[in-house]
């Protein structure tokens, strides 16, 4: 339950019994970290400080980099993302775990406004940048009008598509990248929502491939 009143939170947290998780949206205050003590897992964000985490135990840090932009013709090829999946465990020894908001951010909709321009986001990790992760973001082109979506996906798809093939080993082969080499073969578009769908199971299945190695 989302709670954004102290005393509500007091409340609910002596009448549930159990072990319990927290998730803390925004900063951890001096007011809120002795409160968070009786929980079994704490979530809280990325950057806190460290004599937060010196008081809390088992912690999952959350992070929310992805840089989003007001029109989808504003994104570059490339854009960095991340490197939480790589030190999470060297941040504090009471950090147990990480977490970001994919390729979304925090504030994930379902539905966008009109698609001047499609751009399908896939995630990698960057060898040459100690694993770190980034983003690369391909973009359909602008003709200053919100028609033929469709067209414009598979404008995207394509040189997604051609990258896949000229660098073979630049993602990681997962299923929601095979979603969309599937979508370019039968030259079918799905709607934006199933695109973004395939980019954030991309993501986390990428990440996934890191944990597992």
């Amino acid at each position: 339950k989302y709670i954004d009143d102290i005393q509500e939170f007091d409340r609910l947290n002596g009448i549930i019994n159990g072990e319990k998780a927290s998730y803390v949206e925004s900063g951890v205050t001096k007011e809120l970290v002795s409160r968070l003590k009786v929980f079994s897992i704490n979530i809280i964000p990325e950057g806190s400080p460290n004599i937060v985490l010196q008081q809390l135990s088992n912690i999952v840090l959350m992070d929310d980099p992805f840089k989003k932009k007001k029109r989808n013709a504003d994104y570059p090829s490339n854009s960095y993302f991340s490197d939480l999946h790589v030190r999470y465990s060297g941040v504090h020894n009471s950090v147990i775990g990480f977490g970001d908001f994919n390729i979304a951010g925090s504030d994930y909709a379902e539905s966008g406004g009109p698609a001047y321009v499609v751009t399908i986001h896939v995630s990698y990790l960057d060898s040459n940048e100690f694993d770190a992760m980034s983003v690369r973001h391909f973009s359909s082109v602008d003709d200053g009008t919100p028609s033929n979506p469709s067209g414009k996906f598979q404008q995207a798809l394509e040189k997604l598509v051609l990258h896949d093939q000229n660098f073979p080993k630049f993602f990681d082969n997962t299923s929601g990248l095979r979603g969309f080499k599937s979508l370019h073969a039968r030259r079918h578009y799905p709607g934006l929502g199933q695109v973004k769908q395939l980019s954030m199971q991309h993501h986390i299945e990428t990440i996934c491939n890191f944990i597992a190695v």
